[in-house]
């Protein structure tokens, strides 16, 4: 449909849960403006996604961020309303996405100021110079940190209404390897970390 915006497609990861590393990593190597982070347990339901991110795009200059609609994701502002769970099969997530894209089209929401869920990151290198980039320091709190700068430097963040994506956001699975952690084990350490600040008064 459009020949621009390039928009460059990766799933970061880097080992030892430090994936804000590589967030800036591709950022810094991309050779485009536009770059979507996808987490590797999502599957977006729309067979012209890309398109449609085009759209988004050239149709909100002032877009710092874009997401989208989800199965299961804690921010109520990317839980899709009436969405199958995962013990559904993929033809119902499929059934789901399109009465999805049949009400929204390519119409977008401002979801400001409720921080994001990083399953589906549409993000600028204007935006991501703008914020400082990511903090570079973990695998959780990364996307919420960077959306926060991002909103303080008067950028926006919309929701692509037309979009949805299963997502299994395995939180819970632990690694199949052993010595090697996985989200579940990272978790558990973030919330221990953030407990001890908590109850030492340390609300960073």
């Amino acid at each position: 449909m459009w020949a621009e915006p390039k928009i460059d497609v990766r799933v970061p990861f880097e080992p030892n849960g430090r994936l804000g590393e590589d967030y800036n990593r591709i950022m810094e190597e991309s050779a485009h403006e536009w770059v979507l982070f996808l987490d590797h347990d999502v599957l977006i339901i729309h067979p012209c996604w890309y398109q449609v991110c085009q759209a988004a795009i050239l149709n909100h200059p002032d877009a710092g961020i874009f997401t989208a609609w989800s199965n299961n994701i804690g921010n109520k502002k990317q839980q899709s309303p009436g969405a199958p769970t995962l013990r559904h099969s993929v033809i119902l997530h499929k059934n789901h996405g399109h009465r999805v894209w049949q009400m929204h089209k390519y119409a977008c929401s401002n979801i400001d100021p409720h921080l994001i869920g990083g399953f589906f990151i549409l993000t600028s290198r204007t935006a991501w110079i703008k914020a400082g980039k990511f903090r570079g320091t973990g695998l959780l709190g990364e996307d919420n940190e960077y959306h926060r700068r991002m909103m303080a430097c008067g950028l926006k963040t919309y929701r692509i209404n037309g979009i949805y994506a299963l997502h299994l956001r395995e939180r819970g699975e632990p690694s199949w390897i052993p010595g090697v952690k996985t989200t579940v084990e990272f978790w558990r350490e973030y919330k221990k970390r953030h407990e001890k600040n908590a109850l030492h008064g340390d609300h960073r």
